[in-house]
């Protein structure tokens, strides 16, 4: 029961999400017509990534507006546009932020101006009040660590609701037919529901694994890094997907879960390889968890 209400949460906020372009641009359509819902910025010449203003420009220029803005993070867009733009994130002590982690302000990467300030916390309005909202319950973020731990639990208790739910599922149908045969067999419809549980279920795994792996493996600065943890964990999802098919369902099932927990591990072991003291210490949960699951796949 507790579960129920946390994802319906998510899904609500995840839809937003997903779906926040198209809102607004149905907005603009049926609401606004020919009335700008935002304004923007005019176009500017496209200009040479030896213009850029520096970083101590861009800090100031988000601290003139929330003195107490550490930055921690650039993201540069379209720097060779007529429209760049760049998202400056860093934690703001003692606020509820939009992001995960940090608050956000967009800036010109030129000239350091702050177009937008209403997603920082000291400028919140009305509508962006509401969408900050959406951010911080979708992220638990209005309660740090603790909160999201709490979030990562309820999470695994719909995975398992899940799981458990199609298991039963099939129990019951080869219990239905146990008097019809002397060993009883998964009937028709309950064998694409028993691939799918065994291919969906250890293919996220698998994903997730193969998404970690790539960002510890790839050079972030060599490679779109997003891109490739994207295809790393559909090359793992469609795996198993294909392997629950292509196999018994018993027996995928034990392969997977071999080929699953091999990929666990594997994370907690690439930071021994690498060496990298730092990023030990500071992702511990995410190497304790790994050799969780390892070890009980």
């Amino acid at each position: 029961m507790t579960a129920l209400p946390f994802h319906l949460l998510i899904d609500f906020t995840a839809f937003v999400f997903a779906f926040y372009d198209p809102l607004f641009e149905a907005l603009q359509l049926v609401v606004y017509g020919d009335i700008a819902m935002f304004t923007r910025p005019p176009a500017q010449k496209v200009r040479s990534p030896s213009d850029l203003a520096t970083i101590a420009e861009l800090e100031r220029a988000v601290q003139a507006r929330e003195p107490e803005f550490q930055l921690a993070v650039i993201i540069f867009m379209n720097l060779d546009s007529t429209n760049p733009r760049i998202r400056i994130g860093g934690p703001i002590e003692g606020y509820i932020v939009r992001g995960a982690e940090y608050a956000y302000a967009v800036d010109n990467p030129f000239t350091a101006q702050v177009p937008y300030s209403s997603i920082l916390p000291n400028h919140v309005n009305g509508y962006s009040g509401i969408v900050v909202s959406l951010f911080i319950f979708h992220f638990g973020s209005f309660g740090s660590k603790p909160v999201r731990w709490i979030y990562f639990s309820l999470g695994i208790m719909g995975a398992l609701i899940f799981l458990s739910g199609n298991l039963l599922w099939i129990k019951f149908r080869r219990r239905k037919h146990r008097d019809r045969e002397c060993i009883p067999a998964q009937v028709n419809a309950s064998v694409p529901m028993t691939r799918l549980t065994v291919g969906v279920c250890l293919g996220t795994v698998l994903g997730f694994a193969m998404c970690i792996l790539a960002a510890k493996w790839l050079p972030h600065w060599q490679v779109d890094i997003g891109f490739w943890q994207h295809a790393a964990y559909y090359a793992g999802f469609m795996v198993a997907i294909f392997w629950s098919f292509f196999r018994r369902p018993v027996i995928a099932a034990r392969e997977l879960l071999l080929l699953t927990s091999i990929g666990v591990l594997l994370i907690p072991l690439s930071e021994i390889l690498t060496f990298t003291l730092n990023n030990t210490i500071t992702l511990w949960p995410v190497e304790m968890s790994a050799l969780l699951v390892g070890f009980c796949c």
